[in-house]
């Protein structure tokens, strides 16, 4: 199976990974796909580090600088200082929850931590770095609704012809939702908003 370029008008998805066909029955052309993932890469682990340097109770900024540099370098073959990183982000705006129009798509959302404070501007700013690497780098893996919940990122499905589909920071869905088999087991089940 080879990658390529599918989708629709409002969206494009080029395909980070590659499947193989498990034939079942060759003559049929039935089967299993198979992806095959990289559970642990070191470009999710660097950013872990300089994300975990940040939430300490002390942030080490620069310990964070050095893991995004590292990351850098080995994709673009360029650095950045601490201030070059914190301008950039700090010049951005946070992109709206409804757009008016495609000049306010912005790479910077607004963060709600849940659980934790983040200690001020440079850091979130530093942040902002992280998520916006993190959703590069892992796109396709399914970890960007970790950073949704741990960050309380308030979004927007901007769907054509529809109303937006808006997930705030209260928004029960946020919950994941225990098993079938131990809600049948008498556990009540998360409450939900459709």
């Amino acid at each position: 199976m080879s990658n390529g370029i599918w989708g629709f008008e409002q969206k494009y998805s080029f395909p980070k990974m590659n499947g193989y066909f498990e034939y079942t029955d060759k003559t049929a052309g039935i089967g299993f796909l198979h992806l095959v993932n990289v559970a642990f890469s070191i470009d999710e682990l660097l950013l872990c580090r300089a994300e975990a340097y940040l939430l300490k109770q002390a942030p080490e900024a620069d310990k964070a600088v050095a893991d995004i540099n590292v990351l850098m370098n080995s994709m673009t073959g360029m650095t950045f200082t601490k201030e070059q990183l914190i301008n950039y982000y700090a010049a951005r705006k946070y992109m709206p929850l409804h757009l008016k129009s495609e000049d306010d798509r912005t790479i910077k959302k607004k963060i709600n931590p849940q659980g934790f404070t983040i200690p001020d501007s440079d850091t979130e700013n530093l942040i902002q770095c992280l998520l916006h690497m993190r959703r590069v780098i892992t796109v396709h893996e399914g970890l960007r609704w970790n950073d949704i919940k741990r960050y309380g990122i308030e979004f927007s499905h901007n769907r054509d012809g529809q109303a937006d589909d808006v997930l705030l920071v209260d928004d029960l869905r946020r919950a994941i939702q225990i098993p079938q088999e131990v809600i049948a087991a008498g556990l009540e089940a998360n409450p939900r908003n459709n």
